[in-house]
Protein backbone atom coordinates (compact mmCIF):
# COMPACT_ATOMS: atom_id res chain seq x y z
CA UNK A 1 0.00 0.00 0.00
CA UNK A 2 1.41 3.10 -0.94
CA UNK A 3 1.94 5.89 1.98
CA UNK A 4 0.17 9.35 0.67
CA UNK A 5 2.96 12.29 -0.44
CA UNK A 6 3.79 15.04 1.63
CA UNK A 7 2.31 17.05 -1.11
CA UNK A 8 -1.04 14.87 -0.87
CA UNK A 9 -1.02 15.63 2.41
CA UNK A 10 -0.70 19.52 2.70
CA UNK A 11 -3.06 19.50 -0.04
CA UNK A 12 -5.73 17.47 1.72
CA UNK A 13 -4.86 19.51 4.56
CA UNK A 14 -5.27 23.40 2.70
CA UNK A 15 -8.93 21.87 1.86
CA UNK A 16 -9.60 21.38 5.25
CA UNK A 17 -8.48 24.59 6.45
CA UNK A 18 -10.36 25.85 3.43
CA UNK A 19 -14.09 24.00 4.37
CA UNK A 20 -13.81 25.15 7.95
CA UNK A 21 -12.71 28.71 6.97
CA UNK A 22 -15.75 28.66 4.66
CA UNK A 23 -17.77 27.15 7.57
CA UNK A 24 -17.12 29.38 9.76
CA UNK A 25 -17.42 32.37 7.22
CA UNK A 26 -21.17 31.07 6.69
CA UNK A 27 -22.25 30.96 9.95
CA UNK A 28 -20.97 34.76 10.48
CA UNK A 29 -22.65 35.56 7.62
CA UNK A 30 -26.15 33.52 8.58
CA UNK A 31 -26.30 34.97 12.04
CA UNK A 32 -25.51 38.48 10.75
CA UNK A 33 -28.27 37.76 8.20
CA UNK A 34 -30.78 36.39 10.98
CA UNK A 35 -30.47 39.43 13.32
CA UNK A 36 -31.13 41.83 10.73
CA UNK A 37 -31.80 42.07 6.85
CA UNK A 38 -28.49 43.23 4.90
CA UNK A 39 -26.28 42.95 9.00
CA UNK A 40 -28.04 46.65 9.72
CA UNK A 41 -29.92 48.17 12.48
CA UNK A 42 -33.93 48.68 11.53
CA UNK A 43 -35.55 51.71 10.51
CA UNK A 44 -39.34 52.24 12.05
CA UNK A 45 -41.39 54.78 11.24
CA UNK A 46 -42.47 56.89 14.67
CA UNK A 47 -46.20 56.72 14.76
CA UNK A 48 -48.36 59.69 16.69
CA UNK A 49 -49.73 57.27 19.78
CA UNK A 50 -45.90 56.69 20.73
CA UNK A 51 -45.39 60.56 20.83
CA UNK A 52 -48.71 60.81 23.37
CA UNK A 53 -51.62 58.82 23.77
CA UNK A 54 -53.92 61.74 23.10
CA UNK A 55 -52.21 62.04 19.21
CA UNK A 56 -53.68 58.05 18.65
CA UNK A 57 -56.37 59.63 16.41
CA UNK A 58 -53.46 60.65 13.73
CA UNK A 59 -52.25 57.51 13.55
CA UNK A 60 -54.44 55.63 10.76
CA UNK A 61 -53.09 59.07 8.67
CA UNK A 62 -49.83 59.58 9.98
CA UNK A 63 -48.34 62.64 9.12
CA UNK A 64 -44.90 61.09 10.77
CA UNK A 65 -45.00 59.18 7.67
CA UNK A 66 -45.38 61.95 5.06
CA UNK A 67 -42.19 62.69 2.88
CA UNK A 68 -41.81 66.63 4.53
CA UNK A 69 -42.33 65.47 8.06
CA UNK A 70 -40.82 61.74 8.41
CA UNK A 71 -39.55 60.30 11.94
CA UNK A 72 -37.83 57.35 12.17
CA UNK A 73 -36.72 55.37 14.88
CA UNK A 74 -33.64 52.67 14.84
CA UNK A 75 -33.81 49.33 16.21
CA UNK A 76 -30.55 47.43 16.71
CA UNK A 77 -31.69 44.71 19.36
CA UNK A 78 -29.74 46.01 22.28
CA UNK A 79 -32.18 47.33 24.37
CA UNK A 80 -30.08 50.36 25.69
CA UNK A 81 -29.47 51.56 22.31
CA UNK A 82 -33.01 51.20 21.03
CA UNK A 83 -34.66 52.66 23.55
CA UNK A 84 -32.61 55.83 23.16
CA UNK A 85 -33.04 56.02 19.45
CA UNK A 86 -36.88 55.65 20.56
CA UNK A 87 -36.95 58.35 22.98
CA UNK A 88 -35.11 61.06 21.29
CA UNK A 89 -36.70 60.52 18.15
CA UNK A 90 -40.58 60.28 20.17
CA UNK A 91 -39.27 63.79 20.86
CA UNK A 92 -38.60 64.52 17.65
CA UNK A 93 -41.95 63.37 16.67
CA UNK A 94 -43.51 65.94 19.21
CA UNK A 95 -42.46 69.00 17.45
CA UNK A 96 -43.43 67.42 13.71
CA UNK A 97 -47.12 66.63 15.19
CA UNK A 98 -47.39 70.16 16.93
CA UNK A 99 -46.29 71.94 13.30
CA UNK A 100 -48.72 69.36 11.71
CA UNK A 101 -51.42 70.44 14.32
CA UNK A 102 -50.55 74.65 14.41
CA UNK A 103 -50.87 74.28 10.87
CA UNK A 104 -54.46 73.11 10.95
CA UNK A 105 -55.48 74.98 14.03
CA UNK A 106 -54.28 78.39 12.50
CA UNK A 107 -56.58 77.13 9.34
CA UNK A 108 -59.51 77.17 11.48
CA UNK A 109 -58.75 80.44 13.46
CA UNK A 110 -58.69 82.25 9.79
CA UNK A 111 -61.01 85.12 10.46
CA UNK A 112 -62.62 84.38 6.74
CA UNK A 113 -63.47 81.01 7.84
CA UNK A 114 -65.04 81.91 11.12
CA UNK A 115 -67.69 84.07 9.80
CA UNK A 116 -68.65 81.71 7.28
CA UNK A 117 -68.82 78.97 9.74
CA UNK A 118 -69.58 80.56 12.66
CA UNK A 119 -71.48 83.12 11.16
CA UNK A 120 -74.94 84.95 13.32
CA UNK A 121 -77.48 83.28 11.59
CA UNK A 122 -75.95 79.72 11.97
CA UNK A 123 -75.68 80.70 15.51
CA UNK A 124 -79.14 82.14 16.11
CA UNK A 125 -80.01 78.80 14.36
CA UNK A 126 -78.13 76.50 16.83
CA UNK A 127 -78.78 78.27 20.07
CA UNK A 128 -82.33 79.22 19.19
CA UNK A 129 -82.06 82.89 19.90
CA UNK A 130 -80.85 85.78 17.95
CA UNK A 131 -77.15 86.17 18.43
CA UNK A 132 -75.19 89.45 17.00
CA UNK A 133 -70.72 88.86 17.10
CA UNK A 134 -68.06 90.80 16.67
CA UNK A 135 -65.41 89.36 14.05
CA UNK A 136 -63.20 89.86 17.58
CA UNK A 137 -66.16 87.88 19.60
CA UNK A 138 -66.79 85.29 17.40
CA UNK A 139 -62.59 84.57 16.98
CA UNK A 140 -62.31 84.46 20.76
CA UNK A 141 -65.45 81.86 20.78
CA UNK A 142 -63.57 79.56 18.73
CA UNK A 143 -60.15 80.15 20.57
CA UNK A 144 -62.48 79.21 23.99
CA UNK A 145 -63.93 76.36 22.01
CA UNK A 146 -60.11 74.88 21.16
CA UNK A 147 -59.17 75.73 24.71
CA UNK A 148 -61.98 73.53 25.68
CA UNK A 149 -62.74 76.36 28.06
CA UNK A 150 -66.84 76.00 28.38
CA UNK A 151 -67.35 79.18 31.02
CA UNK A 152 -65.69 81.55 27.81
CA UNK A 153 -68.08 79.92 25.64
CA UNK A 154 -71.16 80.50 27.90
CA UNK A 155 -69.44 84.02 28.52
CA UNK A 156 -70.37 85.06 24.27
CA UNK A 157 -73.51 83.15 24.03
CA UNK A 158 -75.32 82.56 27.08
CA UNK A 159 -77.61 79.84 27.81
CA UNK A 160 -74.93 77.60 26.01
CA UNK A 161 -74.04 74.99 28.43
CA UNK A 162 -72.81 72.08 26.22
CA UNK A 163 -70.43 73.34 23.37
CA UNK A 164 -69.97 70.12 21.74
CA UNK A 165 -73.76 69.82 21.27
CA UNK A 166 -73.99 73.58 19.85
CA UNK A 167 -70.77 72.26 17.57
CA UNK A 168 -72.08 69.39 16.03
CA UNK A 169 -75.46 71.48 15.08
CA UNK A 170 -73.42 74.02 13.36
CA UNK A 171 -72.04 71.21 10.36
CA UNK A 172 -69.08 69.28 9.52
CA UNK A 173 -67.15 72.44 9.14
CA UNK A 174 -67.22 73.11 12.44
CA UNK A 175 -66.84 70.37 14.01
CA UNK A 176 -63.11 70.35 12.67
CA UNK A 177 -62.85 72.50 15.72
CA UNK A 178 -64.00 69.81 18.00
CA UNK A 179 -61.72 67.34 16.17
CA UNK A 180 -58.50 69.76 16.59
CA UNK A 181 -59.56 70.59 20.32
CA UNK A 182 -58.74 66.85 21.09
CA UNK A 183 -54.92 67.18 19.77
CA UNK A 184 -54.28 70.87 21.80
CA UNK A 185 -54.03 68.97 25.12
CA UNK A 186 -51.93 65.73 23.56
CA UNK A 187 -49.91 69.25 22.00
CA UNK A 188 -49.38 71.29 25.01
CA UNK A 189 -47.92 67.94 26.98
CA UNK A 190 -45.48 66.08 24.58
CA UNK A 191 -44.14 70.35 24.36
CA UNK A 192 -43.44 70.65 27.82
CA UNK A 193 -41.43 67.16 28.22
CA UNK A 194 -39.11 68.25 25.59
CA UNK A 195 -36.75 70.60 27.12
CA UNK A 196 -35.93 68.23 29.71
CA UNK A 197 -36.27 64.93 28.29
CA UNK A 198 -33.57 66.60 25.56
CA UNK A 199 -30.88 67.47 28.31
CA UNK A 200 -30.73 63.62 29.95
CA UNK A 201 -30.82 62.09 26.71
CA UNK A 202 -27.95 64.01 25.16
CA UNK A 203 -25.48 62.81 28.04
CA UNK A 204 -26.94 59.31 27.18
CA UNK A 205 -26.39 59.77 23.85
CA UNK A 206 -22.81 60.54 23.85
CA UNK A 207 -21.99 57.67 26.60
CA UNK A 208 -23.65 55.17 23.80
CA UNK A 209 -21.28 56.81 20.99
CA UNK A 210 -18.15 56.31 23.20
CA UNK A 211 -19.73 52.15 25.21
CA UNK A 212 -20.96 51.27 21.10
CA UNK A 213 -18.52 49.71 19.59
CA UNK A 214 -17.56 47.66 22.80
CA UNK A 215 -21.24 46.61 22.78
CA UNK A 216 -21.80 45.18 20.09
CA UNK A 217 -19.76 42.32 19.57
CA UNK A 218 -19.30 39.08 16.74
CA UNK A 219 -21.65 39.75 13.39
CA UNK A 220 -23.16 42.61 15.16
CA UNK A 221 -19.92 44.68 15.11
CA UNK A 222 -20.95 45.51 11.58
CA UNK A 223 -23.54 47.73 12.71
CA UNK A 224 -21.08 49.85 14.46
CA UNK A 225 -20.57 52.56 12.06
CA UNK A 226 -24.02 53.10 11.62
CA UNK A 227 -25.36 53.10 14.84
CA UNK A 228 -22.29 55.47 16.25
CA UNK A 229 -23.67 57.86 12.71
CA UNK A 230 -27.04 57.47 14.15
CA UNK A 231 -26.94 58.24 17.82
CA UNK A 232 -24.40 61.52 16.38
CA UNK A 233 -27.69 61.88 14.40
CA UNK A 234 -29.56 62.16 17.48
CA UNK A 235 -27.58 64.19 19.60
CA UNK A 236 -27.16 67.21 17.58
CA UNK A 237 -30.88 67.31 16.50
CA UNK A 238 -31.84 66.87 20.48
CA UNK A 239 -29.56 70.12 21.38
CA UNK A 240 -31.86 71.93 18.94
CA UNK A 241 -35.45 70.87 20.70
CA UNK A 242 -35.59 73.01 23.59
CA UNK A 243 -35.19 76.55 21.22
CA UNK A 244 -37.62 74.53 18.36
CA UNK A 245 -39.73 74.06 21.19
CA UNK A 246 -39.89 77.57 22.60
CA UNK A 247 -40.69 78.69 19.19
CA UNK A 248 -43.96 76.15 18.35
CA UNK A 249 -45.42 76.85 22.31
CA UNK A 250 -45.01 80.79 21.21
CA UNK A 251 -47.07 80.22 17.76
CA UNK A 252 -49.34 77.99 20.05
CA UNK A 253 -50.13 81.31 21.96
CA UNK A 254 -50.48 83.71 19.53
CA UNK A 255 -52.64 81.27 17.58
CA UNK A 256 -55.15 79.82 20.37
CA UNK A 257 -55.23 83.49 23.28
CA UNK A 258 -55.64 81.97 26.79
CA UNK A 259 -54.02 78.32 26.17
Amino acid sequence: MHSPSLRSVRSTLLLVSALCLLSTSCAMLQSVMDMAPGGQAQSKVLVPSQVHPGFSVLDESNPLAASDSRVEYLETGMASFDAFFLESRRLEGALALSRHTLDLLEGVMDTEWIGQVFSDGALSSAVGSEVSLSASDRSTLVAALLRGDTSAVSGILPGVDNAATLVQSLGEDAQTVLQLATLVPAMVAALGDVPGSSAGLIDQGQALVTSAPGEFAGPQALMVPQVVSELRSSVEMLAGLPAETAELLGRLRAVIPGI
